[in-house]
């Protein structure tokens, strides 16, 4: 018996990357962690724990002072976060 795959896996794949990427702009970004920010209500340098990451946003909330730990399971982003992270451009 086969373990059923992870609702993220087929969902999220590369084409949802491809087709999704574009949209994915950094003033969408932006607004995201504003959107966090005053919903939110934390005070600056707060820890926060950001599930499924796409990392985009939890750069835009570390740069404005808080601590973001990034957990997620989907291994495509994980990778692309973790190129980013070392100073490269995700593919």
């Amino acid at each position: 018996m086969t373990r059923p795959t992870e609702w993220p896996d087929p969902v999220l794949d590369d084409d949802y990357l491809r087709i999704y990427r574009p949209m994915l702009t950094s003033e969408v970004t932006q607004r995201e962690a504003d959107f966090i920010e005053s919903t939110l209500g934390l005070p600056g340098g707060s820890a926060v724990l950001d599930l499924a990451c796409g990392s985009a946003v939890s750069r835009a909330m570390a740069k404005r002072g808080y601590r973001m730990t990034r957990r997620s399971d989907f291994k495509p982003r994980l990778h692309r976060a973790g190129r980013s992270r070392r100073g490269r451009r995700p593919a």
